[in-house]
């Protein structure tokens, strides 16, 4: 607007099918940004967003329906929707000299008011395609079948003052960090249900009454958590900021306040309060012999607060601590040749490795990191990446051996196991070519096979059983399966062109094909396929034509 305002607005939308059929798609974002330059000095900045979606989630299929069809939907009550408003301002005000004593001063405030919906049915855990073992999960016209609705509303505020100060001298350079975070996030949960009764049922087909309230008092919750975070860092620099030393640390305090009814009339609440503290540390070093050379060797503390869900298999009341450390090199030529390599270890304790495994254990995940840039001639860039992980359970716990009847019957002790979903083995391979103004583009990535349980079991088995209704969120049957998750190699190719240009005018194009061998493979997970096989996307084509003016 002029040199002290300036405004940006941006909509987009989104509107189509899934890969997969009947998986209908729509997105809307509209966003708002805004600068108010006061002088050199001082700025503020302001956000608003709004943002609706809804989405089919066809979730897993069965073995047969795979092998026949993958991109059926048998799953037609799966669906997410969700409404987000977010908002924010920033303040900053730059002082100083930062080539001796100066720096930046910012205050943030921030927030979001998010609900979402997120629609399944009574089969979510089932993919029994046998009648004589219980329900099948592609029927939906029997007396209990229900649809539920996992209703959730999320009100966060924050606010942030943080300080930058650089002191230099002929010596030593430091940039101290100091700041800290107040976080409050209001959360309400509520159930809604629709379950078939046998007077429902008209000529075998079941006429799903409409939703009502489910009034059992864990389905109905609501909790005021906050936390406060303060943090501390020191950037040392030395012989020219040819070692660097960043040592820092950070001290939370959460506070939870879970607000659950006594009974179904609702006519008393129960509040249970809980505090929790947790320190995370860090250190960053860095050394560099030679301009273009660097090696460094990284520290750090975090965690995972816990986690509420509906499913008591999946719920955390723990915090999940994570002791990180890296050593690595980056070495450049020009800009030729970028080759960086980096051995990482993360020591997980109290982790929760997901699927029919609720208790926590100890974990290691270690690996090696290879990465090359090479760009030998002028507008053409090849990348190469190889990653090696190998991520285990160190400590001893028996699995739930209920859930792996008919698979083995007997417990497990599952130390020195896989951590599931994790392939050893990834791969990634990327080529651009700019000529005048088009460039090409090609894509790539392998990922070997993973275990999909704690079993570690090389066979694809699935066994159905009864379920305690009270820990899986009303569910009473549903299935585990087991095996080796397949291997896959995705290939990628892009073309783009300047179409047309005149001044600020331009047209530019670009076809697009991902997954160009169409390359058959599937997942399995804990948000939308526990069991089963999940289909990824086949081969698709993407055309894109943008006009900016």
């Amino acid at each position: 607007m002029n040199k002290h305002f300036g405004i940006q607005a941006q909509a987009n939308w989104l509107k189509g099918q899934g890969f997969r059929y009947n998986s209908p798609t729509n997105i809307q974002n509209y966003m708002l940004d805004s600068l108010y330059q006061i002088n050199e000095s001082n700025k503020i900045t302001a956000f608003f967003q709004y943002y609706n979606y809804f989405m089919a989630d066809p979730g897993s299929l069965g073995i047969a329906a795979y092998n026949q069809n993958r991109f059926q939907n048998n799953r037609p009550n799966n669906n997410k929707s969700g409404r987000a408003k977010r908002w924010g301002a920033v303040y900053q005000n730059f002082f100083g000299d930062t080539d001796k004593i100066g720096g930046d001063f910012t205050f943030s405030y921030y927030g979001h008011d998010m609900s979402r919906d997120f629609q399944f049915d009574s089969n979510f855990l089932n993919v029994n395609t046998n009648p004589k073992l219980g329900p099948v999960y592609t029927d939906q016209n029997y007396a209990g079948f229900f649809i539920f609705d996992h209703l959730r509303r999320y009100i966060m505020n924050a606010f942030e003052p943080n300080l930058n100060l650089v002191v230099n001298t002929s010596k030593v350079k430091q940039t101290f960090n100091v700041g800290m975070r107040f976080m409050t996030m209001d959360m309400y949960f509520r159930l809604d249900q629709s379950t078939c009764e046998k007077t429902d049922i008209i000529n075998g087909v079941c006429h799903m009454p409409p939703f009502v309230l489910s009034k059992k008092p864990s389905n109905n919750q609501n909790l005021f958590n906050n936390y406060t975070a303060v943090w501390l860092s020191d950037k040392i620099e030395l012989f020219d900021s040819k070692l660097v030393i960043t040592p820092g640390i950070r001290y939370t305090f959460l506070n939870y306040n879970n607000k659950e009814p006594e009974k179904h009339d609702f006519s008393v609440w129960n509040i249970t309060k809980k505090r929790q503290n947790e320190w995370s540390p860090g250190l960053n070093i860095g050394y560099k012999p030679m301009e273009n050379w660097i090696w460094y060797a990284n520290y750090r503390r975090s965690f995972i607060p816990p986690q509420h869900t509906m499913l008591g298999i999946t719920r955390t009341n723990y915090n999940q601590i994570f002791n990180e450390i890296e050593v690595g090199q980056r070495y450049s030529y020009k800009n030729l040749l970028s080759f960086n390599t980096n051995y990482f270890v993360i020591f997980a304790n109290r982790y929760y490795a997901g699927g029919y495994s609720p208790q926590p254990i100890n974990a290691r995940s270690q690996g090696v990191e290879l990465e090359l840039y090479y760009a030998p001639i002028r507008g053409l860039q090849f990348h190469v990446a190889y990653t090696y992980i190998d991520a285990r359970i160190t400590s001893n716990a028996d699995d739930i051996a209920y859930y792996f009847t008919g698979i083995v019957n007997k417990p497990f002790d599952i130390k020195g196991k896989r951590l599931p979903y994790v392939s050893p083995n990834q791969f990634i391979f990327d080529m651009m070519y700019t000529y005048k103004h088009t460039t090409f583009g090609i894509s790539s990535y392998f990922y070997s096979r993973a275990y999909s349980s704690m079993l570690n079991q090389a066979k694809s088995q699935t066994v159905c059983l009864p379920l305690n209704p009270e820990y899986t969120g009303g569910l009473e049957y549903g299935c585990n399966s087991v095996g080796l998750l397949p291997l896959y190699f995705v290939l990628n190719v892009q073309v783009s062109s300047v179409l047309w240009q005149s001044g600020r005018h331009k047209i530019t194009g670009s076809l697009q094909i991902n997954n160009l061998f169409n390359m058959k493979y599937y997942f399995r997970g804990i948000g939308t396929s526990p069991t089963g096989r999940e289909p990824a996307p086949g081969r698709s084509i993407t055309a894109y034509l943008n006009y900016e003016f």
